[in-house]
């Protein structure tokens, strides 16, 4: 294969690149799958990071056909029709190729049951000649037919309907870094999974799913943000439409250079839905049990909470029947945003030229951040000033920052960390605002204890899977819907609940009596029934 009529029968120019073909060819003699590792190697991580591209693992891609039963089509007539729509380096192609001749399936047939797409030539030339150095030249015609170089995303209708299985590991964060083919506003016309942001990957999901048969599977490496992300519902509506998700694996963090969270989801179209997925944790000797995917058929577009425990899962189940939200009573807001390159030049925001230690002027205004920020009050780190107004990147409506309120802490952990305040203070990003409405019925410490528990801190980590991070963060819409128990605001347990909270506020909050506290909040959502490990932080 090291002369012109290879390059010229595959349609390949991959190998131009190189110096010398032999070494190469080698190699891949020797490990047919390290061809998608040698584009890895010669690819840096930020020309990868640009396009989204991160090659997969061979083991991931065994345990994807593994989930998928292909090795179970060695009694069909023929192959089962396959996509990859963003084929990379080849190795899911090549690996399905391998299976389908194992199954007894002719070479000729085992090709001709592939499609491969590509938007990037590097990628097409790559799995081209991978599967060419597994078959004699007179079937490189087929290959060229078989691994396309084009836009998966632009042939959905095209792709709807025709494959019994769909594999893959589609881009991920290139929207941020390199254009798509199609403009945002066709996309948007396209997939309902282009709602907010256009991160490719969210489109090959849907993509997938439409392009089965009844029956059909797929079986994707993906980040996992999608399933709790409030700005995904339409593409978990979509699929959740369209068919059932069968399993979830959790993929080490290690397993590929791109800084995310990454899973394999499986799917199948048809499939009536189930409320409770097994979830594995996967290294590349290992598969152990690591929880529950809970799925709400009535409620399609809602996040997929991750439930480690079954405590947890019978607060997820229980937490649907509570219809009320702190969004209902409250304006649940961010703080400011002081500068932004769109506005501020780099010297500018270096030196944070609207902050100062002291008040230099009436526009200046005292400001709070995450870190003076303790269970139930405020304990200012060090005198910090802003001067506040339009100048602000995002400057906040000024009545957020006055009147009785709730700060909350961004980062959360075992509890949140919340704290009530009527004095006028400015509070940055790292602080969420809950400004009650007036006349809403609910008394502020109470609902300053109920903010601050265990148990709401439970719901939402696994609600929105911010369970394993290192610093899990909270986002304003999640706050915002944080479910209020049902029960009247008049009752006898919200009264002493807010007598106690309120005494914290102004004496501080001794962990030993912050426990009977959080146990009365387990009790008037009516989980007092539960491990105690829902009561206390």
């Amino acid at each position: 294969m090291a002369g012109g009529p290879a390059e010229d029968a595959l349609g390949c120019h991959t190998v131009k690149q190189l110096d010398d073909l032999e070494p190469l060819i080698r190699r891949v003699e020797a490990d047919p799958q390290s061809l998608g590792d040698w584009a890895n190697e010669r690819r840096s991580r930020g020309g990868r990071k640009r396009i989204g591209s991160f090659y997969t693992p061979a083991w991931v891609v065994t345990w994807i056909l593994t989930r998928l039963d292909l090795a179970g089509s060695g009694g069909l007539a023929c192959p089962p029709r396959l996509l990859d729509p963003a084929c990379g380096g080849g190795r899911f192609v090549c690996a399905v190729y391998e299976a389908n001749l194992k199954a007894a399936f002719e070479p000729e047939a085992a090709l001709g049951a592939l499609v491969g797409l590509d938007s990037e030539p590097f990628a097409v030339g790559l799995t081209r000649l991978s599967l060419a150095l597994r078959t004699p030249p007179n079937l490189w015609p087929i290959i060229v037919s078989a691994i396309r170089h084009v836009d998966a995303l632009s042939l959905l209708e095209e792709l709807s309907g025709g494959f019994d299985l769909v594999v893959g590991n589609p881009p991920y964060r290139g929207g941020r870094f390199a254009p798509l083919s199609a403009t945002t506003e066709t996309l948007r016309v396209r997939f309902s999974a282009a709602e907010y942001q256009v991160d490719p990957y969210l489109l090959f999901i849907e993509l997938a799913a439409r392009a089965l048969r009844p029956g059909g599977r797929f079986g994707l490496v993906l980040p996992n943000p999608f399933m709790s992300n409030l700005r995904t519902g339409a593409l978990r509506e979509t699929l959740l439409g369209l068919g059932a998700v069968t399993a979830l694996d959790e993929l080490p963090v290690q397993t590929f250079a791109a800084e995310v969270e990454t899973v394999v989801l499986t799917f199948e179209r048809g499939r009536e839905v189930e409320r409770s997925v097994p979830v594995l944790r996967l290294t590349p000797t290992s598969a152990c049990p690591s929880g529950f995917l809970h799925l709400e058929p009535d409620s399609p577009a809602a996040p997929w909470p991750l439930c480690r425990d079954v405590a947890v899962s019978q607060l997820v189940t229980r937490s649907r029947l509570w219809s009320a939200k702190l969004g209902d009573i409250a304006c649940v807001t961010r703080g400011i945003n002081p500068y932004h390159h769109s506005r501020h030049s780099p010297d500018e925001i270096k030196r944070r030229i609207h902050h100062a230690t002291s008040r230099l002027g009436e526009d200046f205004v005292p400001e709070l951040c995450g870190r003076d920020l303790k269970p139930f009050r405020v304990e200012r780190h060090s005198p910090r000033f802003v001067r506040y107004g339009p100048w602000l990147k995002e400057p906040r409506d000024p009545a957020i920052f006055r009147g009785p309120r709730l700060l909350v802490r961004k980062i959360f952990g075992a509890t949140i960390v919340a704290a009530y305040l009527e004095e006028p203070f400015v509070c940055d990003q790292s602080v969420y605002v809950v400004h009650l409405h007036p006349g809403q019925p609910w008394p502020p410490f109470a609902l300053l204890a109920i903010v601050s528990s265990p148990l709401l801190s439970t719901l939402l980590r696994a609600r929105h899977q911010e369970d394993d991070r290192l610093f899990p963060q909270l986002k304003v819409g999640e706050l915002r819907g944080a479910p209020l128990p049902d029960v009247s605001p008049t009752d006898p347990i919200v009264k002493r609940l807010d007598e106690q909270a309120e005494a914290f506020v102004s004496r501080g909050a001794p962990e030993s009596e912050r426990v009977h506290l959080y146990a009365a909040v387990a009790s008037l959502y009516g989980m007092s029934d539960l491990e105690l490990s829902l009561e206390k932080p």
